[in-house]
C-alpha cells in the first residue's frame, strides 16, 4: 500500500508538470529511474515516467487485490486487529462507550486513530518484538542521558564562571586578566546559549 501511494503521488506530480499547458505539450515526455524497491524493473536506465508509473501502479493493484482475496478466503493468517466502520461518528462513539472496560471474546474495543496516524508496520509486531523495541529505545535514551551529563556539567561549571577555566589553564588566565570586559561578554552570551 505504501509503494502504491508513493507511486500515485509521483505520477500525479509528473502529470501535473507534463500537462500544465494541454494546448502545447512538451516534445519530451518526463523520464525517471525505476524505484529501488521495484523488483521487476531494477536498473539505472531512465524510462518514460508516465508509462512506467502507470504500469507499476496497475501491478501493485493486482498484488493488493490478490492479497485481499487470500485474506478473505482464509489462506493467510488473520492479524490480531480489525476495524469496523460506522455511517455516523455518534454510533462509533456509542459502541466504544458501551464496550469500554469489557473484553468481548478477549477483544479490546476502542476508537481507532485516523489512518494516517497509525504506524501500520507496528500493528503486525508480536508482543515480544514490541517489548524488545521498547527495551532498546529505553536503553538508548538512558545511555544518551547519562553520556550528556558530563558535558552538561562541564559547560555549566566552566562557562558560568570563566575563572574556573582560568585556574586549570594558565594561558587562558592571562588572556582573561588582560581582557576582562571581552570575556565577560563571551561568558554572558555563551553560557546561556549553550546551556539551553
Amino acid at each position: 500500500m505504501e509503494h502504491h501511494d508513493e507511486a500515485v503521488i509521483e505520477l500525479e506530480k509528473r502529470l501535473a508538470v507534463y500537462l500544465s499547458n494541454p494546448n502545447k505539450l512538451p516534445t519530451k515526455r518526463p523520464m525517471m529511474k525505476p524505484f529501488k524497491h521495484d523488483k521487476q524493473r531494477s536498473g539505472t536506465e531512465r524510462v518514460d515516467a508516465i508509462n512506467y508509473l502507470y504500469n507499476y501502479i496497475q501491478s501493485l493493484k493486482t498484488k493488493i487485490n490478490q492479497i485481499r482475496e487470500e485474506i478473505s478466503i482464509g489462506k493467510q493468517n488473520a492479524m490480531p486487529y480489525g476495524f469496523a466502520s460506522f455511517n455516523e461518528v455518534e454510533t462509533a462513539h456509542a459502541v466504544a462507550f458501551i464496550a469500554r472496560d469489557k473484553k468481548l471474546l478477549g477483544a479490546n474495543i476502542a476508537l481507532a486513530p485516523k489512518p494516517n496516524d497509525i504506524i501500520w508496520k507496528s500493528l503486525a509486531m508480536t508482543r515480544a518484538q514490541k517489548r524488545n523495541r521498547r527495551f532498546w529505545f529505553t536503553f538508548l535514551i538512558t545511555a544518551l542521558t547519562i553520556l550528556y551529563i558530563v558535558p552538561n556539567v562541564l559547560s555549566s561549571v566552566f562557562l558560568s564562571n570563566l575563572s574556573h577555566l582560568g585556574q586549570l589553564w594558565p594561558t587562558f588566565q592571562g588572556s582573561l586578566s588582560r581582557h576582562p570586559n571581552a570575556w565577560a561578554a563571551v561568558q554572558g552570551i555563551a553560557a546561556p546559549a549553550l546551556n539551553k
